[in-house]
């Protein structure tokens, strides 16, 4: 079930990666080598994944979720790169996956950030801004945004016979970039 209030426009700059960066590593879920380049692109371009020999735009009606991780068309486990994009408030560029699946470097998203590195900006763009209280659920899971000054994150996580774990409270986005992914093994 998805309620989402009306998100509210404002102008934010456009941002991208300063020049073509790279990296390659292998996959957390496929083990297959990978490599990603991002390139920077013109105020208005949005975010794109290039893989497979399709763009696929950055967007929730692009994504699936067959299993332990997010897909946008070709390109899997997507997460961790786009932490990173959003952390270092880049809009526009596009993220060229050559291999079935991002490389999980060290299994958190403090890699991809050091990559981007400064972001240059570009022009204008369109922000939203959360208008109201919105809430997700799917797969289990609930997502809840509520209008702030700041950031405030809950989150707890449970999964059957294993410890439940709770972290709240105010953060920097970036300071929890290395926090580690972990896989959950049948």
């Amino acid at each position: 079930m998805s309620v989402a209030a009306p998100a509210q426009a404002f102008k934010a700059p456009a941002r991208t990666v300063a020049t073509t960066v790279a990296l390659a590593g292998v996959g957390l879920h496929t083990g297959a080598p990978a490599k990603v380049t991002l390139h920077p692109e013109e105020a208005g371009a949005g975010l794109a994944f290039l893989a497979g020999g399709e763009r696929v735009p950055v967007h929730p009606d692009q994504a699936r979720t067959p299993g332990g991780c997010t897909v946008l068309g070709a390109a899997r486990t997507v997460e961790h790169l786009l932490a990173a994009v959003l952390v270092a408030g880049v809009t526009d560029l596009t993220i060229e996956l050559d291999g079935p699946e991002v490389p999980g470097l060290d299994g958190s998203a403090l890699p991809w950030l050091e990559l981007i590195g400064e972001p240059v900006t570009t022009g204008w763009t369109e922000g939203l801004q959360v208008g109201g209280p919105t809430r997700l659920e799917a797969h289990g899971g609930v997502a809840v945004a509520e209008p702030a000054g700041g950031l405030e994150v809950a989150v707890t996580v449970a999964f059957p016979g294993l410890h439940q774990g709770c972290r709240a409270g105010p953060h920097d986005l970036a300071s929890v970039l290395d926090a580690r992914t972990f896989l959950l093994h049948a």
